[in-house]
């Protein structure tokens, strides 16, 4: 009899706060207390009593502001971001325990996820508070529900290795799909991911060098030299787990004296005699129990090749230059093909060659002069791709220099921008490549008469276009939009008179979108209306982009909009 009293009592201290009735355990506590056989007329007067009707009130007033003339969607992310705030500051991990421990979270959490706002305010608190098995079991529960690419952006994701794995699997099927653009912008969300731990990083990068020797699964290495290549350049020491699962899964018996090699080089950012000496005697000739070459492909690596072979002012001798040249042309010729039986057959028929063209563009770069015979030579050995990187990475340094451009008069160009025209058109994939070097020397300063550095950057814009004009459209647009504002007005203006002079419909929709953030920034616009010369190139562009088919409304208009102007 005494513990009935009790759990009454109990019971109706519980409905007497403020607003008991919406708490979320009031059921299971007037649940007890009819169990215990309390009265009913007390519970309903103690239930009335308490009642404030807080959350009515808020909504009652919403409605006034919306009556008033505020904006509904504004209101009421007014009043999502108060509460948020609230939520936020008041927030304690001890209390929120409880509620796991009466049972009481599943239906209104299940409801709370739903709401991009409420998950928002589940990730900040599992970031501040990341002992918290209240917020651990939220993110799981968020997890379940589908929402991988939020989560992917929480540190706290790390600690669940179920959750971890289910966010790994969704985001590395998702960047396989992207096109090299759209994966370079979702890389560092898989890298801050990956890296949030040792135990994090270890177990992605595994993960990726297991699944690369599935079938047509080549493409998650791509990603795992991605994850090895940011990790770095974010300060993180990863390259010491990264060489530890290449040896691993390598069968030779040379592999670990060669990760010893590569770990010294890579590790000091420089290439040394000794180490490729090494590297030479494992993968040369004479060796027949060579390790695999996906050990030498490293982009880290390569990138140090370029620097000391294809570097002006640099020379290596040339007993060492052969070991070099042989060395990077082993790693991007030779071909590597595993059986069913598990034998592996190895392809040497480009190795020769590739040493050959290698050999021949770094005695040119050593020598530093570009005469005619030298441009020859380096057409035609510009046909292998780690030729063409190296000379682009040469050519990029040598228009760097301050001196370079000192003697332009506005006709007499380099050969060198030529050679670097000849790389876009031949090797597809550097596009990317030749374009960074274009946009980095477009904006340089240049130590010359003002109006001979517009001449210059209008050089580079007739290259880039040539970019553009190989297909390489979207990226140039975009930087060109950016970069507006920072160069002379006459320079975006040439620009967008040679764009609408080289191109003709059908247009894209994403074309017409980021040329016209370009064409209808004032000042461009402006000067193109006051210029009378340029109303028919214009006009003509203006009427093709207007009959684009898919194009917004409000595009569509600003177009109609210029053509009544013109």
């Amino acid at each position: 009899m005494s513990d009935n009293a009790g759990i009454i009592e109990e019971c109706l201290e519980r409905v007497s706060h403020p607003d008991a009735i919406m708490e979320a355990d009031v059921l299971s506590v007037l649940g007890r207390y009819v169990a215990a056989g309390g009265p009913p007329q007390r519970m309903i007067q103690c239930l009335a009593s308490s009642y404030r009707g807080y959350a009515q009130m808020s909504n009652l007033l919403r409605d006034w502001l919306v009556l008033s003339g505020e904006d509904s969607r504004t209101v009421s992310q007014s009043i999502e971001q108060h509460i948020y705030s609230v939520a936020h500051d008041n927030f304690d991990s001890g209390r929120a325990q409880k509620i796991f421990d009466d049972d009481q979270a599943a239906p209104w959490l299940t409801e709370l996820i739903k709401h991009p706002t409420w998950r928002a305010l589940i990730y900040q608190l599992a970031q501040e508070h990341p002992h918290s098995l209240m917020l651990s079991f939220a993110i799981k529960r968020i997890s379940d529900a589908g929402y991988h690419d939020e989560i992917a952006r929480v540190t706290m994701v790390t600690q669940q290795l179920e959750v971890f794995s289910a966010v790994l699997a969704h985001v590395v099927s998702a960047l396989a799909r992207l096109s090299e653009e759209e994966l370079d912008k979702a890389l560092p969300d898989l890298v801050n991911m990956c890296c949030a731990g040792q135990h994090t990083y270890i177990y992605a990068h595994a993960l990726l060098r297991a699944a690369t020797r599935l079938p047509h699964a080549q493409h998650l290495k791509r990603l795992s030299q991605e994850l090895v290549t940011h990790a770095t350049k974010d300060g993180k020491d990863v390259l010491q787990y990264s060489l530890l699962f290449d040896v691993d899964s390598s069968s030779s018996a040379a592999s670990a004296p060669l990760a010893a090699a590569l770990s010294s080089m890579l590790k000091s950012g420089a290439l040394n005699s000794a180490d490729i000496l090494r590297i030479y005697e494992l993968y040369g000739p004479e060796n027949d129990d060579k390790p695999s070459v996906d050990l030498l492909r490293i982009p880290s690596l390569f990138e140090l090749f370029l620097k000391a072979l294809f570097s002006p002012n640099k020379s290596v001798s040339a007993e060492q230059r052969d070991r070099y040249c042989y060395v990077l042309a082993y790693a991007v010729s030779v071909q590597e093909t595993t059986e069913e039986s598990g034998t592996v057959t190895v392809d040497y028929s480009e190795l020769a060659d590739t040493t050959t063209a290698i050999s021949k563009a770094v005695e040119i770069v050593s020598e530093g002069s570009l005469h005619t015979s030298a441009v020859a030579v380096l057409y035609e050995v510009m046909k292998y791709p780690v030729v063409s990187r190296g000379i682009l990475h040469w050519l990029d340094k040598l228009i760097q220099d301050e001196e370079f451009f000192s003697t332009y008069n506005g006709t007499n160009a380099p050969p060198h921008l030529s050679l670097i025209d000849h790389i876009a058109q031949s090797q597809r994939l550097l596009q990317p490549c030749v374009f960074e070097v274009l946009a980095a020397r477009f904006q340089q300063p240049f130590h010359v008469d003002p109006l001979m550095a517009i001449e210059i950057r209008k050089l580079f814009i007739g290259h880039i276009l040539f970019l553009m004009s190989l297909g390489f459209v979207l990226p140039v647009l975009r930087y060109m939009k950016q970069a507006a504002g920072d160069v002379d007005l006459t320079l975006s203006m040439h620009f967008v008179s040679e764009v609408m002079g080289m191109v003709a419909p059908p247009f894209s929709v994403d074309f017409i979108r980021a040329f016209s953030e370009i064409l209808f920034q004032r000042d461009v616009l402006a000067g193109f209306l006051k210029k009378s010369s340029s109303h028919d190139v214009l006009r003509r562009f203006v009427r093709d982009a207007e009959r684009t088919q898919g194009l917004s409304e409000e595009l569509r208009a600003q177009f109609q909009s210029i053509g009544r102007e013109l």
